[in-house]
Parts: structure tokens; C-alpha cells; sequence
């Protein structure tokens, strides 16, 4: 099996408690910061609704491409593996501290705008991160091992090849579907908003 469900299930798990974590951290926080912040997010937000369809589903899609590259090429330098948990709670911080943050601008209208732009495609995307994330890990190891236990080579690369590609097959699909979160993202973003 490529997905350890061990690490898919303490990824998750991760993200999970960032998400608290970042809402609690928006709530707790004052002063000159927070305004400054509050501002940057209303700017952001009046630059999406006023940007064309491509140039919004560009700038969706191409910070997630970036971070699968990322999670992607991790095997080759397996050491890169232990940044994967820290992918998973940046996103939830990330998230729990912005949805916090537009109910306080925003209010009811923060709520609709969480509801009907932010949580779609991140019921997507969260998971697929976390997915991504422990295959990388896994893969990562397998790779260590590869390296790391040469008396055992020949039959580690059957192995080896086998991961590989259930590696590209699953990172094909993650890139498919996160594709069509983006396009959600952007449709809903366009045309409710």
C-alpha cells in the first residue's frame, strides 16, 4: 500500500487541531497587526471578485502546483519528508485564522462568504494535501531504505519500481482533482459574489 493510513490519519489529525488553532489565534489577537491584516484580506478578497475567470483560476491553481512539486520531488532528498506536517498545519492555520477572520470583518456575509468560496474546494483540497503529503513520506521512506539497505536491492527494486508508479498514478489523479477544486473556487467566486 502507497498511503500509510498511520501517517494520513496523524496528518489529518494535524490539520485538524491547526484549524482550531488558527481561529483561536484570530481571536486572541490585537492591535496594529490584526487591522493591517484585516485590511490586506479585504484588498485580496476586492482584487479576486474584480479579476477575470483564467487570471483567478491561475492564481488558484498555481500556489497549489507549486506546493505538489514540492511534496512531489520530496523522495528525491528524503530528508525534505519532515516538512510535510508542517504543509498540513500551515494550511489549517492558514484557513482557520482567514474564516475567523472574515466572520469578524464581515459578519453574516463573512459566513456565506466562508460557506459558499472557502469550504467547497477545500473539502477537496485538505484532504488531498494530507493525502499527498503522507504518500510523500511513505515514498520518501521506501526510497531510504532503498538506498540504506543495499544487500537487499534486488528485491527492493520490484518494490521500488511498483511505488513509483502508484506514486505518478496518484499524483496525476490529486493534480485532476485539485484542478476541478480550483475551478469550483472560481466559478462560485465569479458568479455568487
Amino acid at each position: 500500500k502507497m498511503i500509510d493510513k498511520k501517517f494520513l490519519y496523524f496528518l489529518l489529525f494535524l490539520t485538524s487541531i491547526a484549524l482550531c488553532a488558527g481561529s483561536f489565534f484570530e481571536v486572541f489577537m490585537e492591535g496594529i497587526g490584526k487591522e493591517q491584516l484585516m485590511d490586506l484580506l479585504t484588498k485580496q478578497i476586492i482584487e479576486q471578485n474584480a479579476s477575470s475567470f483564467i487570471t483567478s483560476l491561475f492564481k488558484s491553481f498555481l500556489p497549489l502546483l507549486k506546493l505538489y512539486c514540492f511534496l512531489f520531488l520530496c523522495p528525491i532528498l528524503p530528508f525534505l519528508a519532515v516538512l510535510c506536517p508542517c504543509i498540513c498545519i500551515f494550511k489549517g492555520l492558514s484557513i482557520g485564522f482567514s474564516s475567523t477572520m472574515l466572520i469578524e470583518i464581515f459578519g453574516a456575509k463573512g459566513v456565506i462568504y466562508i460557506l459558499t468560496t472557502i469550504m467547497p474546494h477545500n473539502i477537496i483540497e485538505l484532504p488531498l494535501i494530507c493525502i499527498l503529503s503522507s504518500l510523500s513520506m511513505k515514498a520518501s521512506l521506501t526510497v531510504a531504505n532503498f538506498y540504506l539497505y543495499r544487500g537487499k536491492r534486488s528485491r527492493n527494486k520490484n518494490a521500488l519500481q511498483n511505488s513509483v508508479r502508484h506514486y505518478l498514478t496518484i499524483y496525476v489523479f490529486a493534480l485532476i482533482f485539485t484542478f476541478i477544486s480550483c475551478l469550483i473556487q472560481v466559478c462560485l467566486k465569479q458568479f455568487l459574489l
